[in-house]
This record gives structure tokens, C-alpha cells and sequence, in this order.
């Protein structure tokens, strides 16, 4: 290619210096003229320019790009023909990115931290998502492809690059031009180097080829796997940036490390093959190797024939829900995968929130909106708190109950039942709230619109605790460890009445599904707040209630009943960080069997948003949509 630099195209972009290259064209650093902003322009090599093939893919990329808005993807802004020395050549200009490739990372760094993986997978998946919405699908994740920039933070915002693979969901076929090494059932191998692959069908591997042929060259490295078409013409080679797999231009296939199976047969790629993709680089990223490794037929074989190895036996302190995670996006049927990427994305954070981590998130939400809580909390235990007060002021004499108009027992009675009751069931709207400040943090939330979701289900709620209790009463008669068992496995009735609108045993059912998905979460959260509750709650009623007894020269069993209202006090302040992470966990156990957030949240209520901008906000990002 000639030298670029000091050239300007199209009369906009100043070629300042060149960046990167390969066989097909060159990476520079230029300047838009026009706002002088610094951006990458990639130019196409002007030999080949007259291959239809070459054109057509670098045209692709750019219509591929150009047409997604994403944080996570890169920005495409401009695609145009220009003359330089009497040649037309193609370029593409993108936004100027600072940080290094994964592949950089991967090469360097064996053991990657779980939390720092999951932290770029999610951006990935998030990326992936924009562009299966858009019927895209990219055909070609790598580590090469996914861009790490430092975002002056401490962390990095990735960018999911080269969608020159990427087709439309509705053009792509099944037609695939096969590569060096895969030898069909009845195919003509000629000798030498050059291997002419003609025929169809691999009956051992359930290969299937098209009925074009494809002459290759076969060269001792992935990377350097050189492609003629097949009528003889000779093309320049193509070799890879780094020592990952290059993506053979001209075909339609990825790159054989990180192909889906149904891309190694040669069937259509959809958005599961992307998925696929992703789970192979989710392995290598936390094994330090690849889960399929070898020469080119070889990984063709083993992404259609062969099961990864055990990823915990690579690396031991991977957690299980994420080696699940893992392993079904690399099943081989496309069926058997996350049903999507933002589904994906969702599951890999529910894999390794640990209970610590829940109860730090649940803490901040609560001090975030300290008084919107706390106002639920309170209003829930307003008459136990009068009671206590009543029950303490005729304790000392201080009050007589007929001044108040209640002479028996029973009308005390029947305040103690509704105070139990507003104790009960008041304390669910924390988990609307909970699942609506997680989803959309700045809408406004309204009581009245959660008070009328609970009294539409108090019916079935009441129901289903009845339920409840006679299946614990029964699975403690029989044995301790069942009723032990059933009282983690209901952990969630309540939210899933309240949320899902299921009732009776199909409600239990449904919470001991999400209770199996994240038992350990479930019982870290209980024994995490119960301390808590414990530590803060019974010193702090044991101080406050002695000091005031002393100053008050209060008698022994004064300041006994003083101890207990100002323990239930302190109790309502500290309760909701439970009922708040509780909450999260019922989220998490939900995304950890792919339902993304905005489903959990289209269950809620119907609102209007409050201003212009939520409108916009919620047509844009599809927020009811499932």
C-alpha cells in the first residue's frame, strides 16, 4: 500500500500516522478537518478494491456499525470512496479508542479476577444485545474484537469492534464455503500443499458442505491461513493482528477457535451462535486457555463432537452457578443456551454475587433512600409501636385504659391482630420498591399505586401462607431436616404472589425453583442480617433503656418494658436492610434463570412517567417490554 501518511481524504480526514495493519488494509490516526477531533480511519488496500468480496465485507462493517448507538459498541461515523494517485480506495472512519484488546490482556494475564471477567462480559453482553435487537449478528467474537479502554475510573468501558462478519439475521444462509483441513466423506484431495475440497456431507461429524469449492493454503499457523477463491485467482494473504485466530475474509465463517457448531456444520448463524462465542471467551478468560485447542479440522471437530474440559478442574475457585452459566452457553445445541445475550449478561452477575456483596448493595440503597424506606417500616408497625407505648405507660401507672375507652381485653386483642397483620403483609411493598429503584432508580415511586398491587393480591397471599404453614406443620411432624427445608424453600412465596401472581402450591413450587437457583445467597442473607440485627439491636435497647431508667429512677421491671419498646425501635430501623436484600436476592434468583431485569419489572403495576424524558427513556430502551 502506498504511504498515506501526510495525505488527505476526501478532503475531511488528515492522515496523521499509521496504526496498525494487515493483508487486507491499514489502521491510521487522523483529523476530521472540520472539528479537528482526532478519530481512527480504516483504509482498504487499493489492490483490493477491484474484489467484490473484500469491498462487500469492508461495506458491511461499516453498515453494520454505523446503524447501532450503543456505549459498548464502537462508534462508526463516516464510510466513504476516495481518490489517492489515481486509485479509488474505501475507508471507514470510527471514533479514536485508547487501551488494549482483550487478546493483549489474555496474553499476558493467565488468571483473570472472576469479578473483573463478569465486569466485562456484562458489557459485552450488553453490546450483543443492541445488536441481536437490531437483527444483527456479529459471526465473529474474539478476544481481538472486544476493546478495553480505561474509562478514568479505575475500571474500563469495552467496545465490541470489526462487524465486517456481521449480517443481518434475515440475509444470512446456510451456504459455507469450507476451509483447510475439514476433508468431506467422498471429497477429491489433491496433493501437495493445496488441498481442493469438492463434495458434501461428514456423516461422522454431522458435517454438512455446500456444494462450492474453495482452494486453500495451508500454512503452519491459524493465523496464517491464506484463502484463494475458487477460480484460481490469487489473493494477497491475510494475517492476524495477534496469535489468535484470523477471520478468513470472503467466507462465512468466524474464526475456527470461537465458531459455534452450527457454523462448523455450515447451518445458519443466529444470535445463539454469538452466544457460543461469548461462552468460549467467558472459558478462556477464566481458565487462562481456550476450552477447544489445535489446528484448524481439529477445533472443527471438537466445537461439533467434543465436550470442554470441566472448568473447575482448570480452575478450582471458579463458582458453580457461573460454570453452569458457562457450560450452557457452550452446548452444542443452539436450544439448550441462554435464550439471549442480555439474558447471559444478567445470569453471569447473579453467578457470583455473594451474600456479602448483596447486603453492601441493600445497605447503600438503604441509606440512598433512608426516609422512603423507613416510612414503609414505620407505618407497618405504627400500632404494635402504640401498644407498646400504651402497654408501657399503664405499666407505670402514668395512664389508665379507661381514659382510652378500652376496658377489655378483647378490644386489645383485636388491636394486637391488626398490628400483626400491617406487620405482615406492609413490609412486601419493599419489594416493588425495591425491584423498581433497581430497574428505574430515578422514577419517583407512588404508595398508592404498590398499595393497590397488595390489596389486590392480599387475597391469594393470605391463602398461600395458609397453604404454607400446613405443608411446614406436616414436614415437621415427619422429620426436622424437611420442615427445616421447606422453611428455606418458601423464603420466596411471598414476593412470588405478590410480583408473579401465582397462588397455592404453584406458588410454592415456583419459590423452591428460585430458592434451588441461589440457596447459598438465601442462607448467607439470613444469617448476615440476623447478626446484624442482633449486634445493633440488642446493645444499643440495652443502653438506651438503662441510661433512661437510671436518670428516670425508673424500678427494675420499668425499665425491663422501656428495654423492649426502644429494642422494637431500634429493630424497625435496622429491619429494612434485610427485607432490602432479600428483595435483591429474589431479582437475582430470577436473572439467574434468565429473566432479564425489565421483565422483573413489567410485572409491576402500570405508571405514567413522570416527565418527558422517562417517555423518550422508556420508547427508547423497550423499558415494559419483555
Amino acid at each position: 500500500m502506498h504511504n498515506l501518511i501526510g495525505q488527505t481524504l476526501d478532503g475531511k480526514y488528515r492522515i496523521e500516522e499509521r496504526l496498525g495493519g494487515g493483508g487486507m488494509g491499514a489502521v491510521y490516526l487522523a483529523t476530521h478537518l472540520g472539528t479537528h477531533r482526532t478519530v481512527a480511519l480504516k483504509v482498504i488496500t487499493p489492490e483490493l478494491m477491484n474484489n467484490p468480496e473484500y469491498v462487500e465485507r469492508f461495506k458491511r462493517e461499516a453498515e453494520a456499525a454505523g446503524r447501532l448507538r450503543h456505549p459498548n459498541i464502537v462508534d462508526v461515523t463516516d464510510f466513504g470512496f476516495a481518490r489517492c494517485w489515481d486509485t479509488q480506495i474505501a475507508y471507514l472512519v470510527m471514533e479514536y479508542l485508547d487501551g488494549c484488546s482483550l487478546a493483549d490482556v489474555l496474553t499476558e494475564e493467565k488468571h483473570l479476577p472472576v469479578l473483573w471477567v463478569v465486569e466485562i462480559l456484562e458489557q459485552v453482553c450488553s453490546a450483543m444485545q443492541e445488536a441481536h435487537q437490531n437483527g444483527i449478528v456479529h459471526r465473529d467474537l474474539k478476544p481481538d474484537n472486544i476493546w478495553l479502554e480505561p474509562n478514568r475510573r479505575g475500571g474500563y468501558t469495552v467496545k465490541v469492534l470489526d462487524f465486517g462478519l456481521a449480517k443481518p439475521q434475515d440475509q444470512i444462509t446456510g451456504n459455507t464455503v469450507w476451509k483447510a483441513g475439514a476433508i468431506p466423506a467422498g471429497g477429491t484431495v489433491e496433493s501437495g500443499p493445496e488441498v481442493l475440497i469438492t463434495g458434501v456431507g461428514f456423516p461422522a461429524a454431522g458435517f454438512e458442505f455446500s456444494e462450492d469449492t474453495t482452494k486453500i493454503i495451508r500454512l503452519e499457523t491459524e493465523s496464517e491461513t491464506r484463502l484463494h477463491p475458487p477460480d484460481g485467482s490469487s489473493s494477497p494473504s491475510l494475517h492476524s493482528s495477534s496469535s489468535s485466530a484470523f477471520t478468513q475474509i470472503g467466507t462465512r465463517l468466524g474464526t475456527p477457535r470461537y465458531m459455534s457448531p452450527e457454523q462448523c456444520r455450515g447451518e445458519a448463524a443466529d444470535l445463539r451462535s454469538d452466544i457460543y462465542s461469548l461462552g468460549v471467551i467467558a472459558f478462556e478468560m477464566l481458565a487462562g486457555v481456550p476450552p477447544f485447542q489445535g489446528e484448524t479440522d481439529a477445533l472443527l471437530r471438537q466445537h461439533v463432537e467434543s465436550q470442554p474440559p470441566p472448568l473447575r478442574k482448570l480452575r478450582a475457585k471458579v463458582p458453580r452457578p457461573l460454570v453452569r452459566l458457562i457450560d450452557s452457553a457452550l452446548a452444542k445445541n443452539p436450544a439448550d443456551r441462554p435464550a439471549s445475550a442480555e439474558v447471559l449478561g444478567n445470569a453471569l452477575r447473579a453467578g457470583v454475587e455473594s451474600s456479602g456483596s448483596l447486603i453492601r448493595q441493600g445497605i447503600s440503597l438503604y441509606s440512598e433512600h433512608f426516609w422512603l424506606f423507613l416510612k414503609i417500616i414505620l407505618l407497618a408497625n405504627l400500632p404494635l409501636l402504640l401498644l407498646g407505648l400504651l402497654d408501657f405507660k399503664v405499666h407505670s401507672g402514668t395512664l389508665s385504659l379507661s381514659l382510652l375507652g378500652v376496658s377489655t381485653l378483647g378490644g386489645l386483642a383485636v388491636l394486637n391482630l391488626i398490628g400483626w397483620l400491617m406487620a405482615r403483609f406492609i413490609p412486601l411493598l419493599f419489594m416493588p420498591t425495591v425491584i423498581q429503584l433497581m430497574a428505574m432508580p430515578l422514577r419517583p415511586v407512588h404508595f398508592g399505586t404498590n398499595f393497590h398491587l397488595l390489596r389486590q393480591r392480599l387475597g391469594p397471599l393470605v391463602w398461600t401462607l395458609f397453604v404454607s404453614s400446613v405443608q411446614l406443620v406436616w414436614r415437621f411432624l415427619k422429620l426436622i431436616i424437611p420442615g427445616l427445608l421447606g422453611l428455606l424453600y418458601f423464603s420466596f412465596v411471598s414476593p412470588v404472589v405478590l410480583i408473579e401472581g401465582l397462588s397455592g402450591t404453584a406458588a410454592l413450587e415456583r419459590s423452591t425453583v428460585l430458592v434451588k437457583r441461589v440457596w447459598k445467597l438465601v442462607i448467607g442473607i439470613l444469617i448476615l442480617t440476623s447478626i446484624i440485627e442482633f449486634l445493633l439491636t440488642t446493645p444499643v435497647s440495652f443502653y438506651f433503656a438503662t441510661m433512661i431508667g437510671k436518670i428516670l429512677h425508673y424500678e427494675e421491671s420499668d425499665t425491663l418494658i422501656l428495654k423492649e419498646f426502644i429494642f422494637r425501635m431500634v429493630y424497625l430501623v435496622v429491619q429494612p436492610i434485610g427485607l432490602i436484600s432479600m428483595a435483591m436476592v429474589y431479582v437475582r434468583a430470577r436473572q439467574a434463570g434468565g429473566e432479564p431485569l425489565s421483565r422483573i419489572f413489567s410485572e409491576l403495576p402500570e405508571y405514567k412517567p413522570q416527565s418527558g424524558w422517562q417517555s423518550r427513556r422508556q420508547l427508547r430502551h423497550g423499558t415494559r417490554s419483555t
